[in-house]
């Protein structure tokens, strides 16, 4: 039988026929490793965007089990190679001069020395401390050069939901523009080439309120804070982004949540991609 859960899906996403999920009990603490749904050609309504982005409606599923380390920090996904977490918002990534224990590289480490053999971890990037979402680590250097060169070329795929001020528009594009940092740790474009490194940034809006547009945001490239400056620079920072103009601070944190993640695993060769719901508060 169909759980509340996936019914309540079921009957809100059923004008626009994009559930395709088996019978099963989706709790709060299951990981979906799954092949996302593929919507209708020519379908358009606003319905078919916000649902299985944000609550991720898939075509078959699978459960596995999740386990939460300190920080509020979730594994949900682990083997010999790589592991990925859900990292909460306000922890660093990896430490800094003046942090390194409250962070999710050291929590990790703590985790995979405590091992019996002791295992290493390693960083392959990261997520601000102000972001939420899913981040990938490996086990071994092999690994992490592996996983790293797939954001260097771009066949790493990473999606992020991002809570913009104002109406954004159109509902559709892409930014680009070289990005650079300067003395103070502010990023910012410039038009020097020398200076600054190439991003692109592809946006769709999902939906729109008086006040704050929801957006799926596709990086092609991963520079710092590059999501947060190219919608500052247009006049739409992220909400609770007080760095980069935000005005407001409705949601009590910075507006941006990593909800997709996927690469090719460093010694399988098989595809791996990973789904992490954006807070419900956004939806």
């Amino acid at each position: 039988m169909m759980c509340d859960s996936w019914r309540k899906m079921a009957e809100a996403s059923a004008s626009c026929s994009v559930l395709r999920a088996e019978d099963t009990c989706l709790k709060p603490t299951s990981v979906l490793t799954v092949r996302p749904v593929t919507l209708t050609p020519g379908s358009t309504s606003k319905e078919d965007l916000i649902w299985p982005f944000c609550l991720r409606i898939w075509q078959s599923v699978k459960r596995e089990t999740v386990t939460t380390l300190s920080n509020r920090i979730r594994v949900v996904f682990e083997d010999d190679s790589v592991i990925v977490v859900d990292k909460p918002a306000g922890l660093l990534t990896m430490g800094t001069e003046t942090e390194r224990a409250k962070t999710v590289y050291a929590t990790l480490r703590a985790y995979v020395n405590s091992k019996r053999p002791p295992e290493k971890i390693f960083i392959v990037h990261r997520l601000d401390r102000e972001a939420s979402g899913l981040l990938v680590f490996a086990k071994t250097n092999e690994a992490k050069e592996h996983l790293q060169d797939q954001f260097k070329n771009h066949s790493a795929g990473r999606v992020y939901a991002a809570i913009a001020e104002g109406r954004v528009l159109p509902d559709q594009f892409t930014i680009r523009s070289m990005l650079a940092e300067n003395a103070a740790f502010r990023v910012y474009s410039t038009k020097n080439a020398a200076a600054g490194k190439p991003a692109v940034t592809h946006v769709r809006v999902l939906k729109r309120n008086a006040r704050t547009s929801m957006l799926e945001v596709r990086l092609e490239t991963g520079r710092k804070h590059q999501i947060r400056v190219h919608l500052a620079e247009r006049g739409n920072p992220i909400a609770g982004d007080k760095v980069y103009g935000s005005r407001s601070n409705s949601l009590g944190r910075l507006g941006l949540h990593g909800t997709h993640l996927e690469f090719e695993h460093p010694r399988t060769k098989v595809r791996m991609q990973f789904d992490s719901p954006c807070p419900p508060n956004w939806r």
